[in-house]
């Protein structure tokens, strides 16, 4: 069956794109539907639809996780701590000299973000406010 170029809407941003011919063969060929997202939305790791607890754009590695007052999401990844938006959205990456495993916040104000991780400890000094409520 010969395939053709077709326009799609991006099931995230709306707009339309064009579903080549040549991806329509190679997706045909491998089992796979047809994309609902855009490549500028799929290569942005950010969903309409993601959980705000699992974001999709971890490098690897995932593991420590915080949530500050405002509802970020704070994990250990390979390459530092990322934080997320409530609705998933990678907001930035705190860099480290080491990979993270894990962090509190802590202190009286819960502005001390302490970080651990392949024989290194981190004592940061936050903006945000780690979550208020009872830590367990």
């Amino acid at each position: 069956m010969p395939f053709t170029d077709k326009n799609l809407t991006c099931a995230d941003c709306g707009q339309q794109f064009v579903f080549s011919a040549e991806d329509q063969e190679f997706y045909a060929s491998r089992g796979f539907s047809e994309p609902k997202r855009c490549r500028n939305c799929r290569s942005s790791g950010v969903s309409s639809t993601m959980s705000p607890n699992a974001p999709q754009r971890i490098t690897s590695g995932g593991d420590g996780l915080a949530i500050d007052s405002e509802g970020r999401v704070y994990t250990c990844t390979v390459i530092g701590i990322q934080v997320f938006s409530p609705e998933g959205r990678h907001l930035g990456t705190i860099a480290l000299s080491r990979p993270p495993q894990n962090m509190a916040f802590a202190g009286p104000d819960k502005k001390t973000l302490y970080v651990v991780g392949r024989g290194a400890a981190y004592k940061i000094q936050m903006l945000a406010q780690g979550f208020l409520g009872r830590a367990k």
